[in-house]
């Protein structure tokens, strides 16, 4: 619960993807649920297995320094 708690004072979430760890997509959820912005970085996973973030407007970027871009970005516009 302390890790979805420190989530509250973000300005953005950046998310590792790979993998679709259950805890990293518990995490995203609940930034999403707050009105957090979520970058979100898959390396290797098919769109067809992003339709949640896809759905929930993240911010999905495939490229390392695109993703870093989108989420420094993001975090100095709010």
């Amino acid at each position: 619960m302390e890790d979805l708690e420190g989530l509250d004072g973000y300005d953005v979430v950046f998310a590792v993807c790979d993998g679709l760890d259950a805890g990293t997509l518990v995490e995203v959820g609940y930034a999403v649920a707050k009105k957090i912005p979520v970058v979100a970085f898959p390396q290797v996973e098919r769109d067809d297995d992003l339709t949640m973030l896809i759905g929930t407007d993240c911010s999905v970027q495939r490229d390392l320094v695109t993703a870093v871009y989108h989420a420094a970005w993001t975090a100095l516009e709010r």
